[in-house]
């Protein structure tokens, strides 16, 4: 079972107030806790292995293995900056296997770092002639089918955004 960092803390201090005891330990233990009777409790290999690493680093949480790597170093900051004025279309994902670092943090740096913010280049539909003059007249286009306008080249008439009482009246011909 996996014991939180206040779990394991508590264990520790029991320990030692118990006179080192570990069954004095488990009772203290399911008290603090309000544990049931037949409750998992820690069990004597547990309370030892983290008595010991507490008597080695001051904490009875675990160890960290392996050397630290900064991957936000000042370095890699600015190769990535370097990478993305390069080649600003280029994707993160290519960026990050191009300098050898992992995706998460090459976007971990372009966000918290570079101040970039992701987005992603969308396509549109092209604007009608019909639907360019009503915008710039000042009407809603939601409404407007687009096939309509082509089609038919038809007259027609829509409430302006300026003026409820405004019409505006538009006739395009092909």
């Amino acid at each position: 079972m996996r014991w939180n960092s206040e779990e394991r803390a508590f264990a520790v201090e029991a320990y030692f107030s118990s006179g080192c005891s570990v069954i004095a330990t488990q009772r203290a233990f399911r008290n603090r806790f309000n544990l049931a009777p037949l409750a998992p409790v820690p069990d004597r290999k547990s309370i030892v292995t983290w008595v010991t690493t507490f008597r080695q680093t001051a904490s009875a949480t675990k160890r960290r293995t392996g050397v630290p790597r900064p991957v936000r170093s000042p370095e890699n900051i600015e190769a990535v900056r370097a990478s993305m004025l390069r080649s600003p279309r280029r994707s993160a994902r290519k960026h990050a296997s191009a300098l050898r670092l992992s995706d998460r943090s090459v976007r971990r740096i372009l966000r918290d770092d570079l101040h970039f913010h992701p987005y992603k280049m969308a396509i549109v539909q092209e604007l009608s002639e019909l639907q360019l003059l009503l915008l710039n007249s000042g009407v809603d286009t939601s409404s407007i089918p687009s096939y309509f306008s082509l089609r038919y080249g038809l007259g027609i008439t829509f409430p302006s955004l300026l003026s409820p009482l405004t019409l505006v009246r538009c006739r395009v011909e092909y």
